[in-house]
């Protein structure tokens, strides 16, 4: 009895550890719809709920902790921040509005003040290249 006991013991509890951990996305929410009032109002209120559980503004932070920061808003948010990067990278230039300006503001806030290239470590290569790519429309407009 005490044999069969112990190997199913851990099974249960490697079942346990494995469904307990998501081994796909970090965050698994979606993009933030673009070119929304009411999602930059959502994130708003996200990134001073957020601001809350710092001890210092998160202007101070360096660039990593500050894209943490930025990806905790969007989480509380309900939204991806990578992803959202992403669909705005995907905005043409002639399409891009006011909230598109104000939601890449806070994409952008982690390498605010800071040279990009300086940080690139902080991102994914997908990201890197959506910055390149806002910068791009950004310049072409």
């Amino acid at each position: 009895m005490q044999k069969l006991l112990l190997p199913r013991l851990l099974l249960i509890l490697c079942v346990i550890c494995l469904s307990s951990c998501d081994t796909s996305k970090p965050n698994q929410h979606p993009a933030a719809p673009l070119d929304n009032k009411e999602v930059l109002e959502s994130l708003a209120s996200a990134y001073e709920t957020v601001a809350e559980t710092i001890p210092v503004s998160p202007m101070v932070l360096r660039p990593a902790a500050r894209k943490k920061f930025v990806e905790q808003v969007f989480a509380e948010a309900e939204f991806n921040y990578s992803d959202t990067l992403i669909a705005l990278s995907k905005v043409q230039a002639k399409s891009i509005t006011q909230y598109h300006k104000d939601i890449k503001q806070l994409l952008f806030l982690p390498h605010y003040r800071v040279n990009f290239d300086e940080t690139k470590d902080i991102y994914t290569d997908q990201e890197i290249e959506a910055i390149k790519a806002i910068n791009r429309n950004a310049k072409s407009r």
